[in-house]
């Protein structure tokens, strides 16, 4: 999937613009390099794809969400909760923009200027236009780059999904640690609560998740 990106007709700009237009091409971080600040995009797997900017719902389920775990890992104090769009890097050719992530001190080493390999906890929230890339694609990026947790929170029918990474599969055998896939730890709707693996002790109502300020 190729998505053309408006950008200021500059040497560099125009160099990359010529790469969007050519279908064969794969980018790599230093094309997302050269994406303007205000065009928020991600690559996955070489393809270039644009981020539109989020809506008002998307941004409240995010704060409301921000505020839950932030609230849980301040606390306890296990790691950090950080807030997107932050560039996390999982490869040269794989560069996402999620809604929160939670990096635990056993991993702070990926952090620097932007995070540098997989976070241990991604949230997304879904948004129709991007709903299909978040449950398929990216579902199966972030498991192949090792990320524990992965929660799909959705606005329009107010649940949150929450999936566990797991390593083989029973029949595999000695090559079980080369499968990597996600199993459905909880689909929590409205009166569950909201528990994960990776933060143990995390709990949180969807009710309170989905919020709305009036």
């Amino acid at each position: 999937m190729f998505c053309v990106i408006s950008v200021p007709c500059n040497s560099a700009n125009e160099w990359l613009l010529q790469k969007i237009m050519t279908s064969t091409v794969r980018f790599t971080y230093h094309d997302y390099l050269l994406v303007p600040d205000e065009r928020r995009a991600e690559i996955i797997d070489g393809d270039l794809i644009r981020e539109p900017s989020p809506g008002y719902g998307h941004q409240l389920v995010v704060k409301n969400l921000l505020r839950l775990l932030d609230r849980h890992v301040g606390l306890l104090k296990p790691g950090v909760v950080l807030q997107g769009p932050l560039d996390v890097i999982l490869s040269d050719e794989d560069i996402v923009l999620p809604d929160i992530i939670y990096i635990s001190r056993e991993r702070y080493s990926i952090i620097r200027k932007n995070i540098h390999g997989a976070p241990d906890l991604v949230v997304e929230v879904l948004s129709p236009r991007d709903a299909a890339r978040d449950h398929e694609l990216k579902m199966k990026l972030y498991a192949k780059y090792g990320v524990k947790e992965y929660w799909l929170a959705d606005p329009q029918t107010e649940t949150v999904e929450v999936y566990a990474l797991r390593r083989g599969l029973p029949w595999e055998g000695a090559a079980r640690n080369k499968t990597v896939y996600y199993e459905l730890h909880g689909l929590f709707g409205d009166g569950n609560t909201v528990t994960s693996r990776v933060l143990p002790a995390f709990e949180a109502k969807v009710e309170e998740m989905f919020a709305k300020p009036f």
